[in-house]
């Protein structure tokens, strides 16, 4: 009487284990929701990674694979995510083969195939560059060459400087192809009638005008390269053919890097941190965090890494006076970004000069080891794209404060 049976538990002993467990449950979320000095949530890569890098069993269905891997990885909130997957050998083979299959697409023997139009609008330079890589993304999926219409002077390029005033200024371009091919051969096939916008009504049209909010193509990668493409990848490599940069560009970046004490080729041999912190606007779409967050995840890879360098990208002043004042051991290399602080809109009023800071911020930021910042930034998330495809597909470490990697980090926006 009153022993219980061996491998059984006593009612007693249940309800009072059940009864503690809600009771440390209850407490542990009241503890948290009062709690001002609890960690943020974070999505974070923090490993080296793996030298196994993929399986070479293939899914039945790979664009279906593709689709639900990113649900089920992308927008998981967590501390530290398992080791990214070294690419190796096999990531340099596609990496080349990539940009060689975009160079082919976008460079035809003749300019009398299929084409797909783009037009640069009025955001920010993250977003418009991203913007660019998605539609040469479904250019690449419907077998069309991306042309980009520069009709119209960009917002960010100098008549005097150069007066073409497009994209075309800072990076090669990304074809031969011209609005004139391009209306030459609507024009054999369609008449006079008007050049449609693309939609998924238009796949037989010849020539159709891009449009950014369409969802069709938002998950698709070649399957040609298997499973160890992934869809950020392939973005990274979309963006990073975009924005090659030309001789002025590159000439730009090696001055700002000599101006700054930095070494010319950024390496491991003296590894750096690209801190970026987005001030200004952007407090109406997320919360802005302050410095100290930044710089206790700058923490983590010091003690993981023994890195101590710190190249750090703002556009608020009181943040670089931070850093200065308390840099808690670090070296610390700063680049102040005075765009307008009233929004895209106004920094048309500067274009040239804060396209010249903008783009010896990132190109310096993507040659470094590590990232930290908001990946709810299109110029946080240029910066971490062009480290992907640098790394031909291995993610290095990095810490985002808000959210992780998408294809569209505003909502109802697709890019």
């Amino acid at each position: 009487m009153g022993k219980a049976r061996s491998g059984s538990i006593p009612k007693r002993s249940v309800a009072l284990s059940l009864s503690l467990l809600i009771f440390v449950t209850i407490s542990v979320f009241y503890v948290l929701s009062i709690s001002e000095t609890a960690q943020p949530l974070v999505y974070a890569h923090l490993g080296a990674c793996n030298d196994l890098s993929l399986t070479d069993e293939e899914p039945e269905d790979l664009e279906v694979w593709q689709k639900e891997r990113y649900h089920s990885e992308k927008f998981q909130y967590e501390l530290e995510t398992p080791q990214a997957k070294c690419t190796g050998e096999k990531g340099v083979k596609i990496h080349n083969q990539l940009q060689e299959a975009l160079h082919t697409l976008q460079h035809p023997s003749t300019c009398n195939g299929r084409f797909l139009i783009w037009k640069l609008g009025k955001g920010g330079f993250g977003q418009e560059v991203r913007k660019l890589a998605y539609q040469l993304a479904i250019a690449y999926a419907e077998n069309r060459t991306l042309v980009l219409d520069t009709s119209t002077p960009w917002k960010y390029t100098d008549k005097e400087i150069c007066p073409e005033q497009s994209l075309y200024c800072y990076f090669i371009p990304i074809t031969q192809c011209t609005m004139d091919d391009v209306k030459r051969v609507h024009q054999q096939n369609s008449g006079e009638s008007p050049i449609p916008v693309w939609s998924e009504d238009t796949p037989d049209e010849r020539v159709v005008f891009g449009h950014y909010n369409t969802s069709k193509w938002r998950y698709f990668t070649p399957t040609e390269y298997g499973t160890l493409l992934s869809l950020e990848w392939f973005r990274s490599e979309l963006l990073y053919y975009v924005l090659r940069p030309n001789e002025y560009t590159q000439a730009l970046v090696q001055e700002e890097k000599q101006k700054l004490g930095l070494p010319l080729e950024l390496d491991r041999s003296l590894p750096y941190i690209a801190i970026h912190v987005r001030g200004g606007d952007k407090h109406t779409e997320y919360k802005l965090h302050p410095f100290q967050e930044y710089l206790n995840k700058a923490k983590w890879f010091k003690t993981l890494y023994g890195v101590h360098n710190i190249f750090l990208v703002s556009d608020d002043a009181e943040v670089i006076s931070q850093a200065l004042d308390q840099p808690e051991g670090f070296n610390i290399i700063w680049s102040l970004n005075d765009r307008d602080k009233g929004g895209s809109q106004e920094v048309s009023e500067v274009g040239h000069q804060v396209m010249i800071k903008v783009l010896k911020d990132i190109f310096i930021a993507s040659q470094c080891q590590f990232w930290i910042g908001t990946l709810s930034s299109n110029f946080g998330d240029t910066i971490w794209e062009l480290m992907v495809a640098r790394n031909t597909g291995t993610v290095p470490p990095y810490v985002s404060l808000d959210i992780p990697w998408t294809t569209h980090n505003q909502p109802n926006v697709f890019i």
